[in-house]
């Protein structure tokens, strides 16, 4: 039951600190087409989702804190170690950027109309706040999953050299081009719900809709290069129950490509023009299901890769003296 939860937890955790992250820079996006296109609807939808972000990342914190609540009783003890060398510090370094974000949200969505006058500022403010979530979080936790498997790291400090270190490695750098790609498409996504959740706004959307699915559908596709490479840098521990090694693994695994087949196709119907909110929800499901999917994967491949049998033959890197 509780890996379950925690599937579920992680999911619902990921979704939300995606659009976190990703929300205000599409709504930069939004904003600037506005702009150029004389599109009230547009800017208020960037209005819309940069709320919407701010709601998300509330959601995200307290998911994480959850998630952490339920790593003892769920997680591998490789993968808690490798929790464990983060220092204290650090951690009031986390709830430090978190402030900043939140700060730079407030001025970006609050003050709106008197901040059109100055259009280059209020870009900068939400700019600031995606990529400081952006650089900071997806790293750290991808450094975290690849220092889980590597024993001979486990009982170092995580100080500034580890930490790029194991930052370079290409499992490490894959998966957090793989986390801020799927953070683009989740927010365009959402772009696209709140697009469409007028019925009178319809027409005057249309444009920014078909926008927004462009996004999406660009950084899906993008995630082909990205997560081929990603599987070839896994170590074999991990990559082996994905390619047929664990049926559990491989069948979820497979479903989720298959999700992810089905979500590029809808967002390049939307993309040419078919706004019909059915056609968004059942891609906003399809997105759903993706992310959970892998996130499910990503947890069972992670136990087999971490049980005792096999964590005691991984090969280690060699720490810098």
């Amino acid at each position: 039951m509780l890996p379950l939860l925690m599937i579920a937890v992680l999911g619902v955790h990921l979704l939300a600190v995606d659009l976190a992250m990703a929300g205000p820079l599409v709504a930069v996006g939004l904003q600037w087409r506005a702009r150029r296109r004389h599109d009230a609807a547009a800017s208020a939808l960037a209005r819309r989702l940069a709320g919407w972000s701010m709601a998300a990342a509330v959601l995200g914190i307290a998911l994480g804190l959850a998630a952490l609540v339920l790593t003892p009783h769920v997680e591998a003890e490789p993968y808690r170690r490798a929790l464990a060398q983060i220092s204290a510090s650090r951690w009031w370094f986390v709830a430090g950027e978190l402030v900043f974000y939140f700060v730079c949200m407030a001025a970006y969505v609050g003050p709106w109309r008197r901040m059109q006058r100055w259009p280059r500022w209020h870009a900068v403010l939400a700019i600031l706040a995606g990529t400081d979530l952006m650089y900071h979080f997806p790293p750290l936790f991808a450094v975290i999953s690849t220092l889980s498997l590597q024993p001979k790291l486990s009982d170092l400090p995580l100080i500034h050299a580890l930490y790029w270190k194991v930052l370079l490695e290409g499992q490490t750098l894959a998966m957090v081009l793989h986390h801020w790609l799927a953070a683009v498409s989740v927010a365009a996504i959402a772009a696209l719900l709140l697009a469409t959740g007028r019925p009178s706004e319809l027409a005057v959307s249309l444009g920014a809709s078909k926008w927004a699915a462009r996004i999406a559908l660009a950084a899906t596709l993008l995630q082909l290069p990205v997560g081929i490479g990603l599987l070839l840098a896994l170590p074999g521990a991990l990559q082996n129950p994905l390619l047929g090694d664990d049926w559990v693994s491989t069948l979820l695994f497979g479903l989720s490509l298959v999700m992810a087949l089905g979500l590029m196709h809808h967002l390049s119907v939307i993309a040419l023009g078919d706004i019909r909110r059915g056609a968004i929800v059942r891609t906003a499901g399809l997105m759903i299901a993706t992310i959970l999917l892998m996130a499910a994967t990503l947890q069972h491949a992670r136990h087999r890769a971490l049980a005792p049998s096999v964590a005691a033959v991984l090969r280690p890197l060699a720490p810098s003296p």
